[in-house]
């Protein structure tokens, strides 16, 4: 069995993987990033490892003896997973890597906006002292945050804002009751119109693509904050730079744009009441070991005949067929 694993830098290094993957009897190689390279690298490869690198349709097709495709990540919006399935390709996800590492960062994205650190930072280093020219603050015990999507991720930030005394309300169409105490469910505008937080913890899909628009932005109150660790798209980039030029929201922090990474002439990148960080919450050296280890557990799994533990594509028909490990 062969792997190729494209070289994201944000990845390397890749000794890990190689030492994992050898004692199975795996050969490894290596690959840019672009599509074309990594169909090139891997169209005669068992595994192919993915971060967030477009695989369309065509790309997909052209990997002929492809049994899976590892990605190192939750959300698979990048890699057209129908396809995937219709070729007999399983995908499979690392989905509890960096669960309490990108909520955590979207606390602190929220705790920053709340205290207005990147304002008072600036204040100091310009020579400011005076506070009151950062008026208003409002106390975080007892803002209403609004969650929009309460998976894994949303749950663990709902138990952090909850934890200061804040009340949290969620929208989350695919759960029919909150699956831990204490939010409590409300359509998408009635959230937008409640909250002074808004954080974004969906998954990019058709139905979330494009979710907050002028109209939504709108609904906001001028004193709240909109954060999104999960993707750019969810928000419609030109309607937020409009809110915020134009103050219907009070700012916003962001660690995922639409397009990755933004280009300089991105206005956001000029807006003084935006916080901005590279698409880095999931990030800490311990969940990177974790991702790392369970993509290769997937890699493990199949290589012994067995699904992965955490399958995208669960009506697939595997090109070679695959068993339940006797521990499922």
């Amino acid at each position: 069995m062969r792997a190729v694993i494209p070289r994201d830098p944000n990845l390397a290094p890749f000794d890990y993987e190689q030492r994992r993957l050898a004692d199975l009897g795996v050969a490894v190689s290596f690959c840019g990033l672009t599509e074309a390279e990594m169909v090139a690298a891997a169209a005669d490869a068992e595994v192919l490892f993915n971060a967030g690198n477009r695989l369309s349709a065509p790309a997909l097709a052209q990997l002929r003896v492809c049994r899976l495709i590892a990605f190192y990540g939750i959300g698979v919006d990048a890699i057209d997973v129908p396809a995937a399935t219709a070729l007999g390709i399983v995908v499979a996800n690392t989905p509890f890597f960096g669960v309490e590492e990108v909520a955590d960062h979207a606390l602190a994205l929220l705790l920053a906006c709340s205290r207005q650190l990147l304002r008072a930072d600036r204040l100091v280093r310009g020579g400011g002292w005076r506070w009151d020219d950062l008026r208003p603050l409002r106390s975080l015990r007892g803002s209403t945050v609004g969650i929009i999507g309460l998976g894994n991720i949303g749950r663990a930030f709902a138990q952090r804002v909850m934890a200061l005394g804040c009340d949290v309300l969620y929208f989350d169409p695919l759960l029919d009751g909150p699956p831990i105490p204490g939010p409590r469910p409300a359509p998408l505008d009635h959230l937008l119109s409640a909250a002074d937080f808004v954080s974004i913890h969906a998954p990019r899909t058709p139905r979330t693509t494009g979710l907050l628009g002028e109209r939504e932005l709108r609904l906001m109150k001028p004193t709240a904050y909109l954060v999104n660790t999960a993707r750019g798209p969810i928000i419609r980039e030109h309607a937020l730079v409009n809110a915020l030029r134009e103050r219907w929201i009070a700012g916003a922090a962001l660690d995922v744009f639409e397009v990755e990474p933004p280009a300089a002439d991105n206005p956001l990148l000029q807006l003084d009441n935006v916080l901005l960080s590279p698409h880095m919450a999931s990030y800490t050296e311990q969940a990177w070991a974790r991702l790392k280890e369970q993509a290769c557990d997937a890699v493990e799994r199949v290589a012994r005949g067995e699904w992965p533990r955490h399958v995208v594509n669960r009506d697939v028909s595997p090109r070679v067929p695959l068993r339940l490990a006797p521990s499922d």
